[in-house]
């Protein structure tokens, strides 16, 4: 019975895991997407740890989410459960001891990741996500549990040698049992990866419906008017579809909005032009912002307006996106943006004197204020003539816009 009482319990700490991973997984691939269960618990975009841990470098390890492997991790850990609870009595009890040690160590190892995941976040990223504290949490369940049962049930299981004594003990059947298990697990979380993912063709059915019922929703939505005089564009004056980037100059995804619009505006020169206005989530000139997130911002924003003055808005842009990695490693340097102005064609001795100039600061102000008024909870938020698009992966966003753009030919 004190066996069957330890397997639950691990079993709700994987299940937990699992499934938190699996709203991470969704999270990672939508970080503009909403939900009830993520905004309940992570709070509002802007202000969210979750937002931030999913812009970094933190979020990935080998190309794939971070998360994912957190599902794969506890997917490994209910197969071993499991079997645990396959065959007769005289098998589950000859199984005991090997499994509860593979669980002991693979949970040992999760905790110890964590513990360095949790780290990173609170030291180096100044801030917490709460999603993710429910993995460390299901994690550290399962460390504590098999801890626990190692004291009072088996000391012999912290011994090293049962990470391979479990496939000599165990039965031809159960291994080959563990394997199509994990399969199918391991598939499973695949599966929820690719779904999270542009799965389905751009010219299949179900795609084309759904962007004519986004088309639909975008049409109706009542037109905001922003101020956009003295802001640099790409594109022709008179292009009829104007899109606005409200963008951090420290977040990821904001660069890759900012690049892919450039190649779009490429695609339509004559139709479409590109606005960048600046929304830092950073609490030293965005009194919205309740916590510090992105240090440096504001800074990097007012440089940005200064390099525009002397004709370089775009070229320090794409300087500062380049940057990015210096930045989350280094902190915003205001020196270090100084050095750099040369190779970018921007006199830095006016940069210098031009950072903190009144119209500067109201520049900026003036955008974080359009921002809020259009509704703004986290960047990069895309307007497009004065009406919010949905956040769409590019693939898709592409096809949405090309249907507004034929809608006013």
């Amino acid at each position: 019975m004190p066996y069957l009482v330890y397997r639950i319990v691990l079993f709700f700490f994987a299940v937990l895991g699992a499934f938190f991973s699996g709203i991470l997984i969704w999270y990672h691939q939508n970080p503009g997407g909403h939900s009830g269960m993520v905004s309940a618990i992570c709070g509002g975009e802007v202000k969210s740890g979750c937002r931030v841990v999913s812009q970094s470098d933190l979020s990935t390890l080998f190309h794939l989410p971070m998360a994912l492997w957190g599902y794969f991790f506890y997917m490994a850990a209910i197969a071993l459960i499991m079997v645990s609870f396959l065959g007769k009595a005289e098998v589950r009890e000859k199984n005991s001891r090997p499994i509860m040690g593979i669980l002991f160590y693979v949970s040992a190892f999760g905790f110890l990741f964590d513990a360095f995941l949790a780290g990173y976040s609170l030291f180096f990223l100044k801030t917490i996500c709460n999603l993710c504290l429910i993995t460390y949490f299901a994690g550290l369940g399962m460390a504590v549990v098999t801890l626990l049962w190692g004291f009072i049930m088996d000391k012999k299981i912290f011994h090293w040698n049962n990470l391979f004594h479990f496939f000599r003990r165990a039965s031809l059947a159960v291994i080959i049992q563990l394997f199509l298990v994990v399969g199918i697990l391991f598939s499973t979380g695949l599966y929820i990866y690719a779904q999270s993912s542009p799965g389905k063709s751009p010219g299949s059915p179900e795609i084309q419906k759904a962007m004519l019922e986004l088309k639909k929703e975008f049409h109706v939505q009542k037109s905001l008017e922003l101020n956009l005089a003295n802001r640099p564009f790409i594109g022709e004056k008179e292009a009829k579809l104007v899109i606005v980037e409200f963008t951090d100059p420290l977040c990821p995804h904001c660069r890759n909005a900012a690049l892919w619009l450039k190649e779009y505006q490429k695609k339509h020169p004559s139709d479409v032009k590109v606005y960048q206005l600046s929304y830092p989530l950073d609490s030293e000139c965005n009194k919205g912002m309740s916590r510090q997130m992105h240090p440096g911002a504001c800074f990097l924003s007012y440089s940005l307006y200064c390099a525009g003055l002397q004709g370089r808005f775009w070229e320090f842009n794409e300087w500062s996106f380049r940057s990015m990695e210096y930045w989350y490693s280094n902190g915003v340097s205001e020196d270090y943006v100084f050095q750099n102005m040369k190779s970018l064609g921007v006199d830095s001795g006016k940069l210098t004197q031009c950072v903190r100039q009144e119209k500067i600061l109201k520049m900026v102000q003036e955008d974080i204020a359009q921002g809020e008024k259009a509704g703004v909870t986290g960047t990069p938020t895309l307007i497009a003539n004065g009406k919010r698009l949905p956040p769409i992966q590019f693939v898709y966003l592409e096809m949405l816009l090309d249907l507004i753009l034929q809608d006013m030919k």
